[in-house]
């Protein structure tokens, strides 16, 4: 009788513990990154970027109402469970936003995951012309062979006191982060049922 009250109790708090998780991913989804919220009203830092074939690149935000600027890195559970919607949801959205996927990687690294990306990382052949995919620029020698190179880490540190992952900045065409949401998807979701 005592094993089978004992069993009881378990059952129940592992399922108060699965009910609070969810709830607090609920809420978290839709709130505010408080690591990132004083950015809002900075302008965004003129940054350089790499595309895919390694060409320098910066962001254009005059084209856009929105732009969803995604830092992320290749092995981040969270960013890639979100990244698999943005395609679909930048699909069903009526205003002029773009998402700008910035990879933390070192370059080798996240390009791989364009030539070969495996079922985790097969979103990057997902073609959206609203959906670029950038990686920051390094200046650290490769044959260091660090994952994350130090200078992208300081880079996200310096610019955006950013230390979690996924990290969203929103901002508007004239440059400005108006928002820094814990979900890009929640955000996405919230502008479509807005139009």
């Amino acid at each position: 009788m005592n094993h089978k009250r004992q069993l009881v109790n378990i059952v129940i708090a592992v399922v108060l513990v699965l009910l609070t998780v969810s709830c607090h991913r609920k809420k978290s989804a839709i709130a505010r990154n408080t690591e990132t919220a004083f950015l809002i009203g900075q302008k965004f830092p003129d940054l350089i970027f790499l595309d895919s074939a390694g060409k320098e690149s910066r962001i254009t935000f005059s084209t856009n109402e929105l732009t969803i600027v995604d830092f992320w890195f290749n092995d981040c559970p969270g960013c890639l469970i979100e990244m698999k919607d943005f395609a679909q949801l930048l699909n069903k959205t009526q205003a002029k936003i773009q998402i700008v996927s910035i990879s933390t990687n070192a370059f080798h690294l996240w390009k791989s995951g364009f030539k070969s990306p495996g079922p985790a990382l097969s979103f990057l052949k997902t073609s959206n012309p609203s959906w670029s995919h950038y990686c920051l620029r390094s200046t650290e020698d490769p044959s260091l062979g660090n994952y994350f190179p130090n200078d992208n880490l300081k880079a996200m540190q310096d610019n955006f006191h950013a230390s979690t992952y996924p990290c969203y900045l929103v901002v508007n065409n004239q440059g400005q982060i108006i928002e820094t949401p814990g979900s890009a998807v929640a955000y996405l979701d919230s502008l479509i049922q807005k139009h």
